[in-house]
């Protein structure tokens, strides 16, 4: 089967960025599922000076109205292979996380949820930058992020993330056509 975009904001969007520390341990955006199961996920990141320990990206449920007030609830649903943060570099990079196994859940077609970026460890001098659109967001969901323990929504900005499927039902022939079946 074709890997393939479930969902996406390109990283020609950027604006500004969002510190990922303690006090905002994680970002992310609320997505649409169109029925394929998660294999991998990519947000635009770089870090500032030598933060230390593991980040992983988690999907969620959506609480609240996709493109507004869209905010995780409940534990996570999936959760990526964990990545040390200190492999990361300076200047942006789309930093890619595999889902494996169990991890590899289907998104429903239709369905919102959250795809969040986690990194607990960051500190005021030592932290990773995730890349965010403040200028002129166009993504049908919101950008939300966690303050200490609490997540909120924000639909004035929009985050730099791909989230990648396993092509689903969709299969690609030999002249480049995709098939569909029921």
């Amino acid at each position: 089967m074709e890997e393939n975009i479930i969902d996406s904001y390109p990283e020609t969007n950027i604006s500004t960025y969002g510190r990922m520390t303690g006090t905002y341990p994680a970002y992310g955006q609320t997505i649409t599922g169109n029925g394929q199961k998660i294999v991998k996920a990519y947000f635009y990141l770089s870090k500032v000076g030598s933060p230390t320990g593991n980040m992983v990206y988690k999907i969620y449920a959506m609480t609240g109205t996709h493109g507004s007030s869209g905010k995780p609830t409940g534990d996570a649903l999936a959760q990526s292979e964990s990545k040390d943060i200190s492999e990361i570099g300076g200047d942006y990079e789309l930093v890619g996380l595999d889902f494996i196994g169990e991890n590899q859940i289907e998104l429903e077609d239709g369905v919102n949820y959250c795809l969040v970026a986690e990194n607990p460890n960051g500190t005021t001098s030592n932290y990773l930058k995730i890349g965010i659109d403040a200028s002129s967001p166009t993504h049908d969901g919101n950008h939300l992020y966690k303050a200490g323990s609490t997540w909120y929504a924000d639909s004035s900005n929009d985050i730099i993330f791909y989230l990648v499927g396993d092509g689903g039902p969709q299969v690609k022939n030999g002249s480049g056509f995709f098939l569909l079946f029921n």
